[in-house]
């Protein structure tokens, strides 16, 4: 009497595309803002509706890198905790690099660990 396995090549064939998407993940990669905080995730996380929105919105003059960059963390700080889901601008973007990843590699962002 023997048993059957069922489903394997799928299983197998899942496994090879899950290691080719490791393997394009590897290095470090450039993302924009949009791409980093897609829509679906700023709907999910904040309340505004895009990442360009909420800078906007922030009542911060936030026009290129170096006006970013010179921001009071401790206000910027405080507009995150008070308009997202987060506690700080880092914990955002760790969020939002792990649903990137996850997405990269076929498995739905924002599903149960």
């Amino acid at each position: 009497m023997g048993c059957k396995i069922e489903g394997l090549d799928r299983l197998m064939n899942r496994l090879e595309e899950l290691k080719r998407s490791a393997e394009e993940l590897d290095g470090e990669h450039q993302l924009s803002l949009n791409e980093l905080f897609p829509d679906f995730f700023m709907l999910r996380y904040t309340d505004f509706s895009t990442i360009d929105e909420m800078f906007k919105k922030s009542g911060f003059a936030i026009e290129t890198q170096n006006d970013f960059d010179n921001l009071s963390q401790d206000e910027w700080e405080g507009f995150i905790s008070g308009h997202t889901q987060f506690e700080n601008w880092q914990e955002m973007k760790q969020t939002a690099t792990k649903e990137w990843t996850q997405k990269k590699l076929g498995f739905e962002p924002g599903g149960e660990e």
